[in-house]
């Protein structure tokens, strides 16, 4: 599912942010060195996704 506007102000200007640092997300039951976390973000009101 593809988000092509901010369901709060519905504004069509969405970027991506990614969390830095120690923000990795790690599988439930499984080895592995994790992935960073990636946000869909609205650029007019800030609401993340």
């Amino acid at each position: 599912m593809k988000a092509e506007k901010c369901p709060k102000c519905e504004s069509n200007e969405l970027g991506k942010g990614k969390h830095s640092g120690y923000g990795v997300m790690f599988p439930v039951d499984k080895m592995s060195l994790g992935s960073d976390i990636e946000y869909l973000i609205c650029t007019s009101c800030g609401f993340i996704n």
